[in-house]
């Protein structure tokens, strides 16, 4: 029962407060409106999402930059075996690729 009553008492204060907030920023009123604040709010949210999108961009530009360098670096400095060599019978290719490997080795 206490806390029923403790519950009917603050639903009361709460009804207060609201029809006192509905009073003050009603419109015509002269009060307060939450409008202008949820506005500023939302001009910069619109300028940090302008921001990061062209973050994106710069870093998208980048991405593709180095994807580039590693392509061109894989291009330059593949290494192809014997065996990959175009024109090479089998027999000379394994043959070939046997003195590449012990020379390597020593």
């Amino acid at each position: 029962m206490v806390q029923v009553r403790f519950l009917e008492q603050q639903n009361r204060v709460l009804e207060t407060k609201w029809k006192l907030l509905q009073e003050q920023g009603g419109p015509g009123t002269g009060g307060r409106s939450l409008e202008p604040v949820f506005e500023a709010f939302l001009a910069r949210l619109r300028k940090q999402l302008d921001a990061l999108a062209t973050e994106k961009q710069q870093l998208q530009a980048e991405l593709k930059s180095f994807q580039d360098m590693v392509e061109d670096f894989k291009t330059r400095y593949e290494v192809k075996t014997p065996l990959e060599q175009p024109g090479k019978s089998r027999d000379h290719k394994h043959w070939q690729y046997r003195v590449c490997f012990n020379e390597q080795k020593m």
